[in-house]
């Protein structure tokens, strides 16, 4: 990573460059090459980047100038009219790089949003008369995004407020279901409605808790209590699931809450009484920036802010630097790179997304030729706002990308999600994940025999608590939900294979710290985990209808018989005992410290023949630990298995029940000299964890 840094570096100090000035002073009829107005008034900076994109497409085509191009904006917030979109006419080349920067000290944001003008009424509300409307016309997400509700944002002091809602804090929930996934009654009652409910909205987690939805609502009925969607969803109904109901003039009553009346272009909100009012702004824009097949191009010290759908999009884009970037205020998705390869984002700050932070596909499954992307030195907070589960602060697919040094915290579903073959995944923090879901993991992947080579490594995960129905009792109108509820650190889920995971610290995982269901030939080694949970679980895959043939798709579309692949992975060519078995997975020389007295620490459900597991240091603060574990050839079951009776079955081979006497100081585990870790060869993560300050 250092060389990424020096070529940053490189770039910023050329030995000379051509330079372009924007300024909201400037003048679009001017020539862009001076930072200020010259005494005459006739030259001095550009106006608009749309400007400025025409003056470097008539520079390259005169062939004029060859070195690097500087586009430096001076201090202010650009609204933007349009998306500012770039093609192949807009690349540089490897000597003739394109910068688009912020002057050094100002603070410039392209916005795709709308400044508007409210004023202070009754009760409170404030209104504000659209003068020109939102452009965008898409939802976020056509699968999990349903009903009429405005598909735009209002900022107040860049804060988004929230969309009118009922109730106004935390969720009611489903009694019983009349229609399977249409209508159901409700455990609290209803607020009273006068009013035409063609706008209002529902956001419901249907039947679990690791999957919610909006739904378009085509009945409330008060006297009831009965909701009818106006279309089915995800999944069954259940009793005591959660909801609210959103976009209906009855349920503005709370500060930060907002309203829009399409018929009226009237905005209502009510504003906190923090701070004074300073600006307001709704996102307009479906994107502030969309690039397809741009190269050498870079980015640096740059707010985007303000577009309903996702921030910046590159496509089938190479050699793209984003350095120093502030991407927040999204619909969508933060930063989207599909394709492609060799673009990077670092040292930048991605945060309040509606769905993902960053998300990075690119390389050929087929050839196994990686991507280089690479996501470096980046704080992704507080992603995944408006669909909460599977909106993670990183999302990387295809081949070949690389995750490191990244800060990633504060998020309802799962934090880093993991497709495709041959990533890396190292030296990140993670914390404060799967806050409002369970069977919820910190690192997540999921349903791939073929998603093989990926390296998960030197990270530290912690504080990843999960959050979960508990108890129902419809006679009562009772719900319980709880925090820790089944939340994992390493989430390797339905069959997915092949993954190298060590060096990794994982502390206070509200579940399972790591967990490999139903995959194979995955390599665990060199962890540390401290749980007051559990630490290890493998198992088959129990659930009686789960649908095999996905996997088998997924690994069909891939060459997984040609030479590339049978040299890359040649466990994919060899038969196994089951096919559908947990086989071919290693537990290596791990740490294990367990704080639990009455929940099994390790919990096996393998194929003892085809498990290799040895060479661990196995803890517990109570001196005495608990398995659960099914030698599935054999038939064996032991639920409340001792460690001596565990042992005693010979699969876990050369491990010691033994003090491992290390500490963990901060992100560092510091071991006392004659720690067992020495004699069993396992070491010390590595201590330059997270942001690279």
């Amino acid at each position: 990573m250092r060389a990424l840094i020096l070529s940053l570096v490189f770039i910023a100090l050329p030995a000379s460059a051509f330079e372009l000035y924007i300024n909201q002073l400037g003048n679009d009829s001017w020539s862009g090459t001076l930072r200020e107005q010259n005494s005459a008034g006739n030259d001095g900076p550009i106006k608009t980047p749309e400007k400025a994109k025409e003056i470097i497409r008539s520079l390259k085509k005169s062939q004029k100038i060859k070195e690097p191009i500087y586009v430096n904006i001076a201090h202010g917030i650009y609204y933007l009219d349009h998306p500012l979109r770039f093609d192949s006419a807009d690349s540089g080349s490897p000597t003739q790089t394109i910068t688009w920067q912020a002057e050094l000290g100002a603070e410039v944001t392209l916005s795709g949003g709308i400044p508007i003008e409210c004023h202070p009424g009754e009760n409170g509300i404030w209104t504000c008369t659209l003068q020109k409307k939102p452009i965008n016309s898409e939802p976020i997400d056509t699968n999990r995004a349903k009903g009429t509700s405005p598909l735009f944002d209002l900022y107040v002091n860049e804060k988004r407020m929230t969309l009118a809602r009922w109730p106004n804090q935390e969720w009611a929930h489903i009694k019983n279901p009349l229609v399977q996934k249409t209508s159901f009654t409700t455990m609290e009652t209803l607020p009273a409605m006068n009013e035409n409910i063609a706008d209002a909205q529902i956001h419901i987690f249907p039947g679990n808790d690791w999957f919610d939805q909006y739904l378009g609502v085509a009945l409330i009925n008060q006297a009831s209590n009965t909701i009818q969607t106006s279309g089915p969803a995800q999944y069954d109904l259940q009793p005591g699931r959660r909801f609210y109901l959103l976009n209906q003039r009855s349920f503005l009553d709370a500060a930060s809450e907002w309203l829009y009346d399409k018929q009226t272009r009237e905005i209502s909100f009510i504003p906190t009484n923090l701070e004074p009012i300073q600006t307001i702004t709704v996102s307009s824009l479906p994107n502030v920036v969309i690039a397809d097949g741009l190269s050498y191009v870079n980015f640096s010290r740059l707010k985007f802010k303000h577009s309903a759908g996702s921030g910046l999009i590159f496509r089938s884009s190479t050699k793209i630097q984003l350095d120093s970037l502030e991407i927040a205020g999204t619909g969508g998705n933060g930063l989207e790179v599909r394709g492609g390869n060799n673009v990077t984002l670092s040292n930048s700050s991605v945060y309040d997304t509606g769905k993902h932070g960053a998300i990075m596909t690119g390389g050929n499954r087929n050839t196994l030729q990686p991507s280089g992307h690479i996501l470096h030195n980046n704080h992704i907070h507080h992603v995944g706002v408006s669909i909460l589960t599977y909106s993670g602060a990183i999302y990387v697919d295809g081949v070949g990308s690389v995750v490191t040094h990244n800060l990633v915290e504060f998020g309802n579903g799962s934090a880093i999600l993991v497709a495709g073959n041959e990533h890396l995944i190292e030296k990140n923090e993670v914390r404060q994940f799967c806050l409002l879901s369970s069977d919820c993991g910190a690192i997540y992947t999921g349903r791939d025999w073929a998603g093989r080579g990926n390296t998960i490594r030197n990270n530290y995960i912690h504080e990843i608590p999960g959050y979960g129905l508990k108890g129902t009792d419809v006679s009562t109108n009772q719900v319980i939900y709880q925090s820790p509820d089944y939340a994992m650190g390493i989430y390797l889920d339905d069959g997915a294979s092949g993954f190298h995971v060590n060096g990794n610290i994982l502390k206070n995982i509200g579940g399972v710290s790591f967990y490999i269901h139903g995959g194979r030939d995955n390599n665990f080694y060199n962890n540390y985990i401290i749980t007051d949970h559990s630490a290890i679980k493998i198992s088959k895959i129990l659930t009686p209808n789960y649908d095999w043939n996905k996997n088998q798709d997924r690994l069909n579309k891939v060459p997984y018989q040609s030479e590339i692949w049978r040299k890359k992975y040649p466990e994919l060519t060899k038969p196994g005992i089951n096919m559908f078995w947990p086989e071919g997975n290693t537990v290596e020389g791990n740490v294990i410290i367990s704080n639990s007295i009455d929940t099994p620490s390790l919990i096996y459900w393998i194929p003892g023949s085809s498990t290799t597991i040895r060479n661990n240091l196995v803890w517990s603060t109570s001196n005495q630990i608990i398995l659960d574990y099914n030698i599935t050839e054999q038939n064996v079951r032991h639920q409340t298995a001792s460690w001596q009776q565990w042992i005693a079955e010979g699969v876990e081979k050369n491990s010691l029940f033994i003090n491992p006497c290390i500490d963990l100081i901060g992100k560092s585990l510091i071991a006392c000299k004659d720690s067992p870790i020495f004699d069993k060869h396992i070491p010390l993560p590595q201590s330059d964890i997270g942001l690279n300050r």
